[in-house]
């Protein structure tokens, strides 16, 4: 199975990036019918309800289900600094003419809104940093079925 490499070469070539893309799209459909593929062909006929995915199927699996992540989720997350509400408190402070190393805030409401956008903004990067460090870890274990 050698899915990193028939997209390498087809990005190598030069072609325009709906090739790129088409090509993905190839690589995600032949991981998909792979994943699919189980030991059947060894067993009895009796016994085809016992089959189980082949080591290439788990392989083929695990490489979908990570390209689905680097596709589709990760450049898809909402940026922590404006769902956090950060940005909008830097905003704010910009607006009113705050020097940007003045870090006294001038109500109590200002302050709230500090604390509690420091404290999202806290929450979802963590949140992004385990998630990129377990698919990272999942990218190391199947690396050896990327090149075969």
């Amino acid at each position: 199975m050698r899915i990193a490499a028939i997209r390498r070469i087809s990005l190598a070539s030069g072609h325009s990036s709906k090739t790129a893309e088409g090509t993905s799209c190839a690589v995600a459909i032949f991981c998909n019918k792979l994943a699919k593929s189980t030991n059947e062909e060894f067993l009895e006929e009796g016994e085809k309800h016992k089959a189980e995915p082949t080591y290439q199927a788990k392989a083929a699996k695990e490489i979908l289900e990570l390209y689905t992540w680097w596709k589709e989720v990760y450049p898809n997350r909402p940026d922590p600094y404006d769902a956090s509400g950060w940005h909008d408190y830097c905003e704010m402070r910009r607006e009113k003419g705050y020097h940007l190393l003045d870090m006294e805030d001038k109500s109590e409401d200002e302050a709230k809104m500090r604390d509690t956008s420091l404290e999202q903004l806290r929450i979802m990067e963590e949140a992004y940093e385990k998630e990129d460090e377990e698919m990272m870890i999942r990218l190391i274990k199947i690396r050896q079925s990327l090149w075969t």
